[in-house]
């Protein structure tokens, strides 16, 4: 028997799989509350218990994005790669987890308006993350830079990778994300390593 809040997250995640198969299929710009609520079979003000807008929906994409990597981290094939590949190995598979939900998405998704998106706490996890890559590494024998913190480079490092999905939503995806990504982190990380 499940609880009330397992059948609340369940709830919340088909609105939003089915947000995410509109988005798809009609567009972000052309699938509103109101579709989404009649093919959800649910009322607006139900949208509206587990949503406070259509942006707050797509913040759901960080919360599944930490969930999975999680569970790839506890790997040990991932814990026995050296700290450049285990960093660059994270963000080639962000990109690639960022792919995944189709151009129209991200690009709504990594956008300035997007409120959800433009708040600290939603780069926190991902830094925080990197951050542990980076004391990892410290206690391996890295020397962070004169002037700076880990937090810093760990920032910088996300600023990198928040450039390259933004420069693949400007060029309409016309390249591969996460073989760029990767590419670029493998030499930034070179110069900070």
């Amino acid at each position: 028997m499940y609880s009330k809040y397992e059948a609340e997250d369940k709830e919340k995640q088909r609105i939003y799989d089915i947000a995410l198969s509109m988005i798809e299929e009609e567009g972000y710009d052309r699938v509103t509350i109101r579709s989404l609520c009649s093919k959800a079979g649910i009322s607006t003000g139900r949208f509206y218990h587990f949503f406070r807008s259509k942006e707050d929906l797509l913040s759901m994409f960080f919360d599944k994005a930490i969930e999975e990597f999680q569970q790839k981290i506890e790997d040990k094939d991932f814990d026995a790669m050296d700290i450049r590949e285990q960093m660059v190995s994270y963000y080639g598979w962000y990109a690639e987890y960022v792919c995944s939900f189709g151009l129209d998405f991200v690009i709504h998704f990594f956008n300035n308006e997007n409120q959800a998106f433009n708040t600290e706490s939603s780069t926190v996890a991902v830094v925080a993350l990197t951050e542990t890559f980076l004391q990892k590494a410290v206690q391996n024998g890295y020397v962070v830079p004169d002037g700076k913190s880990i937090h810093e480079i760990a920032g910088d490092i996300c600023v990198i990778v928040k450039g390259c999905i933004f420069n693949w939503c400007v060029q309409r995806g016309r390249f591969d994300l996460p073989e760029y990504t990767r590419d670029l982190l493998k030499r930034c990380i070179r110069g900070l390593m």
